[in-house]
């Protein structure tokens, strides 16, 4: 869980720092993508803290309460792949300079559906 959490902050960082290389502050995409970043970062914590005290709670290796916490695993690796696809997308617009926005607004609404699925969930 702590490797997660610290992939994870590399990951956001690096996300961050390069948002506002590419975009201007006050640029729409700018506060558009810092506020994805900013919702990913708390609903991360979140799922993190819950998943560090189902563990904690879990002394007697529950079989259902383990799939719980694999589940939750899963779901913090997910949050770390799309912020790696947003690093990836984010480095091959600002190397390319396109005016093409397509395939950020793309992976900006997958976030974005992820988001609302664990808020749902």
């Amino acid at each position: 869980i702590d490797d997660l959490e610290d992939e994870y902050d590399f990951k956001q960082r690096r996300a961050t720092e390069l948002v506002e290389k590419l975009f201007d502050p006050n640029h729409m995409a700018y506060n558009k993508f810092s506020s994805s970043i900013k919702k990913s970062n708390q609903l991360f914590s979140n799922q993190l803290n819950v998943t560090r005290k189902m563990v904690e709670l879990d002394s007697d290796n529950n079989e259902l309460v383990e799939k719980e916490i694999d589940d939750k695993i899963k779901t913090l690796e997910t949050f770390i792949d799309k912020m790696d696809d947003l690093i990836n997308e984010l480095v091959i617009h600002l190397s390319s300079n396109k005016d093409d926005a397509d395939d950020i607004n793309n992976l900006f609404n997958e976030m974005d559906d992820l988001i609302h699925s664990v808020k749902d969930y």
